[in-house]
């Protein structure tokens, strides 16, 4: 049984307005541990020194954390960049391995490969990514772009978030400002990328694709949209990358359903994070300005989604949301209020119950350890 668990804390240090009250906090990728039995938490560790740390990965092994710097300037061809860190085994601090450029300005999102061996990287406002090989001890390697949008539209393009299929065949880069999945080729042995045919799958004006996750079987693709406020569920033909579209359900409460924070239901708000729970019963996503969580019930043969409902996320724009490992508890990071809210989750009803909240300040990411 799960009486306690820890999880690292990706936050933003620099270009933000801390309110008077949080000015002392330590500022960088926090370690938290929280007793379940108590309600208690206890913040182990705090890596400084590192810029905006605003999404993070751990390899399999828990042996390395990557972290994005979310910094960079268009106008003057600043990148951003990517930095790995040792996890010591017996406390989980973190030592920073080395740091490499992102080629591209405000990377959001970094993903690893399943052999742990490559990073990709998405970098938001210059609308390209890079992808990372990964050395011995956690040492990144030189950094090779992957883009695919034609140079006139580089810079109206920003991408998200980059997602493998379950085969690891292809790799979807969600591209927000273009309102496309981009899909490559992939090859898991020399890290090669190929445009595929055809080399996106268009997504309605105005969507704004944000990540993306598929479900165990790999057949079924869920997109949340950051700006319509909607999921969007696709098939996936494994075999040729052909995605077909079978559904799209807002993220808001409706007219029938008890309001949470706004009213209309699709005002002022913008999606964020997603998540799948292991038994593939219940999909979650994360809405800004309505500050809330949604909760859906999925049919697992046909792929499709019912609501469920909402639960109030403790705090105001709540930027991620991650499952505990034994997913009896989720945590949300809630950016402009700074606090983090641990729920309890039901795995029969999906339902989430608020249990205590913690002050970060400018929380944005949450990576669990197990």
């Amino acid at each position: 049984m799960e009486h306690r668990f820890r999880f690292y804390i990706g936050t933003y240090t620099e270009g933000i307005t801390l309110p008077a009250e949080y000015q002392a906090f330590k500022r960088g990728i926090y370690l938290v541990e929280y007793a379940i039995d108590t309600g208690t938490w206890e913040i182990l560790s705090v890596t400084e020194d590192v810029k905006n740390p605003s999404y993070l990965v751990i390899d399999d092994k828990q042996e390395y954390l990557y972290a994005v710097n979310e910094l960079g300037n268009l106008e003057n061809g600043e990148c951003g960049a990517v930095s790995s860190f040792r996890i010591n085994p017996d406390n989980g601090q973190l030592t920073l391995i080395s740091c490499v450029s992102s080629l591209g300005a405000h990377p959001c999102h970094v993903r690893l490969d399943q052999q742990n061996r490559r990073l990709f990287v998405s970098n938001y406002s210059s609308g390209n990514g890079c992808q990372i090989a990964i050395g011995d001890n956690g040492v990144l390697g030189e950094p090779r772009e992957i883009k695919g949008h034609d140079m006139h539209q580089l810079f109206q393009g920003h991408a998200h978030s980059m997602t493998f299929d379950r085969q690891e065949k292809r790799l979807l880069l969600a591209d927000l400002g273009l309102d496309r999945l981009y899909r490559y080729d992939y090859d898991k042995k020399t890290g090669a990328l190929q445009e595929s045919e055809p080399a996106f799958y268009q997504i309605p004006n105005g969507s704004g694709p944000r990540h993306c996750l598929f479900d165990e079987s790999g057949e079924f693709c869920y997109v949340i949209q950051e700006l319509s406020s909607e999921m969007m569920v696709l098939r996936y033909q494994n075999e040729t990358g052909e995605l077909q579209h079978l559904q799209t359900i807002s993220t808001l409460p409706v007219s029938s359903l008890p309001p949470t924070n706004l009213t209309p239901a699709n005002a002022n708000n913008s999606c964020a994070a997603l998540r799948l729970s292991a038994d593939g019963k219940f999909l979650y996503a994360s809405n800004r300005g309505d500050d809330s969580i949604v909760s859906y019930e999925r049919d697992c043969h046909s792929g499709r989604l019912k609501l469920l409902g909402w639960e109030a996320a403790g705090g105001h724009m709540p930027r991620d949301i991650a499952f505990s490992p034994s997913e009896n508890y989720m945590i949300a990071a809630n950016q402009d209020s700074h606090n983090v809210v641990v729920f309890e989750r039901d795995s029969h009803s999906g339902r989430l119950q608020m249990r205590n909240e913690l002050p970060v300040p400018a929380p944005v990411c949450i990576v669990f350890t197990t």
